[in-house]
């Protein structure tokens, strides 16, 4: 099993040795989030190995070769709090402006819950570091 480090302990820690340290990879980090993520594992692979990820990978659904990818999941479920946030706010309704901007920061506090940290599985070997 691989651990889980954040990015700026990866990057403080593992990135430093560049390629200079080969063997099997016992950590590993997500840089970036969506389309434009990738992970990095640490040490770099001494040879081809194989590799079981337990991710999810959800794709927008493509109504024609040209739809935009615009937000990735999970940002899109917040858009239309924001969007009724903003016509309550234009239209002096402060109260029901108020209640869809709340609902709009609890949808971006679930997003962000399901990029980071707490969406990963404990590490069962924690050697403390």
């Amino acid at each position: 099993m691989l651990k889980h480090k954040p990015w700026p302990w990866y990057q403080a820690n593992c990135r430093v040795y560049s390629i200079s340290a080969m063997n099997f990879p016992a950590y590993w980090s997500q840089y970036g989030q969506g389309v434009n993520g990738s992970f990095y594992l640490f040490p770099i692979p001494s040879q081809i190995m194989s590799l079981d990820a337990d991710a999810v990978c959800l794709p927008t659904a493509l109504t024609s070769d040209s739809t935009p990818d615009a937000l990735p999941d999970p940002w899109i479920d917040a858009v239309p709090y924001y969007a009724a946030y903003l016509c309550y706010a234009n239209s002096s309704r402060k109260d029901d402006a108020k209640n869809m901007l709340e609902l709009y920061n609890l949808q971006m506090r679930e997003a962000r819950s399901m990029v980071e940290g707490s969406a990963f599985v404990p590490d069962h070997y924690d050697d403390g570091m």
